[in-house]
């Protein structure tokens, strides 16, 4: 363009050259320098042209054949997305919302054409169950007034009666008008809802399954620690006979108050049982270690044989736990330290000490 203006003026400077310095009535010289002209007005009208006419049409050629392209790497783009859905939404209030581009895979994934999703949004949103509809309206004016971006999962029923699980998540825009605009995708989820749930379910399974091979587990050493109970009260009440028959009723006494002791333990051991068959936590609180230690070695009164002495070292320690578990390690631990010893019998040390400094304190 710039080159055709150039040479116009060059050609139009010669005409006009040949018109100054041309013999009068030379004939040639006059042809020539009309002839300059009328090319020099060529170039002005080619360069015009271009300038005016075809450069811009070829500007417009050019955007018109982009935006052909991009609809179509969109369209392209929406219709591989083999479980989601493209589309734009607008309006000045979240009433007024209605789709401005719905992608052909909506027929697919809704069963709603998307001329019909365009002509009337409640062709689509009356499929939300109405258990989801709250959250749906709740999540649109919250992202309306936030303008943040909409996330939020609702499922939609088919006309067959299939319900999906739909992921819509759209992002915020002003136009120079003011209205918003959402640009957004729909994801049909109901694969991967369905795939978490049941392996909620698998694990939820395994849990039990695992809880009740530990209760099977469990059923020994409740065996063992009735036996050490029963034994602690059948030994106490054939103590209390004797000193009934003595008319020793101290005797007796500190013998009821064994089987009583007993007796309650038993009764806790039944609570824990139920409590882990229920998926219930034990009942902690702060203690002081002990008086529960010693109540459990009193409990070895009665059932450790004569050859078998039991010295303690308590110191006073306070920490969290449950009495009955306490006496269940301590009477366990002395039971089968008693009975490794054998005939030949000997001493079992039971010793209790701050072996911490944290808040609570830790005992040994």
């Amino acid at each position: 363009q710039e080159r055709l203006l150039a040479m116009s003026c060059l050609v139009m400077a010669v005409g006009g050259l040949s018109f100054t310095y041309s013999a009068p009535g030379s004939d040639a010289t006059n042809v020539f320098g009309h002839a300059a002209k009328w090319i020099a007005y060529l170039l002005l009208y080619r360069a015009t042209f271009i300038a005016s006419i075809r450069a811009p049409y070829e500007a417009v050629s050019r955007s018109e054949a982009q935006l052909a392209d991009y609809a179509a790497r969109i369209k392209s783009l929406s219709q591989n997305l083999p479980l989601s859905v493209m589309y734009q939404v607008t309006g000045h209030r979240v009433e007024d919302r209605r789709f401005v581009f719905v992608s052909d895979a909506s027929d697919r994934i809704f069963g709603i054409s998307p001329d019909v999703a365009v002509q009337d949004p409640t062709h689509l949103f009356e499929r939300i169950v109405p258990e989801d509809r709250a959250l749906f309206r709740a999540e649109r004016h919250g992202a309306h007034r936030e303008l943040s971006p909409l996330d939020v999962t609702v499922r939609l029923s088919r006309t067959h009666g299939v319900t999906q699980h739909i992921h819509f998540h759209s992002a915020p825009r002003r136009l120079a008008d003011g209205s918003l605009i959402r640009d957004g995708i729909a994801t049909d989820v109901t694969g991967r809802m369905e795939a978490e749930e049941s392996r909620r379910r698998m694990e939820a399974c395994m849990y039990e399954s695992q809880r009740l091979e530990a209760l099977g587990t469990l059923a020994s050493g409740i065996a063992h620690d009735f036996n050490n109970i029963l034994a602690s009260i059948i030994r106490n009440v054939s103590l209390v006979l004797e000193a009934i028959k003595k008319d020793a009723n101290a005797d007796a006494m500190r013998g009821v108050q064994h089987i009583h002791k007993a007796s309650v333990r038993a009764r806790d051991l039944v609570k824990q049982i139920l409590a882990f068959s229920r998926q219930q936590t034990p009942a902690r609180e702060i203690r002081a270690l002990r008086e529960i230690v010693a109540e459990g070695i009193g409990l070895l009164d009665a059932t450790l044989p004569a050859n078998i002495t039991v010295r303690t070292e308590l110191d006073a320690v306070s920490a969290m736990a449950d009495a009955t578990q306490i006496q269940q390690i301590v009477l366990n631990l002395c039971t089968n330290a008693a009975q490794a010893m054998g005939p030949f019998g000997g001493c079992i040390d039971v010793g209790l000490a701050v072996t911490g400094h944290d808040d609570l304190g830790r005992a040994c």
